[in-house]
């Protein structure tokens, strides 16, 4: 929406976070996303009505999903409350 942003944030080896920010800059919600491993997000995305898009690599499993080698890429959806 018009008006706010978001922040993507992390450091290899440490989770990730998204930050939704209004248009003061004031933090409206925080999601923490990643693994244990080392995690890397490349990019983030709005989809201008409820979707966010963020790619990048984890070592280790997401979601649930065990990593098929030492580097795996990803690309996620959060829908926006």
């Amino acid at each position: 929406s018009l008006g706010s942003s978001f922040l993507l944030w992390g450091r290899a080896s440490e989770l990730l976070f998204v930050s939704h920010l209004d248009g003061a800059g004031s933090k409206l919600w925080t999601k923490q996303i990643g693994t244990a491993e080392a995690d890397q997000a490349t990019a983030l995305a709005f989809d201008g009505v409820d979707g966010l898009y963020i790619t990048g690599s984890t070592a280790g499993a997401l979601n649930g999903r065990a990593p098929l080698g030492s580097d795996d890429a990803f690309v996620m959806k959060l829908c926006l409350p």
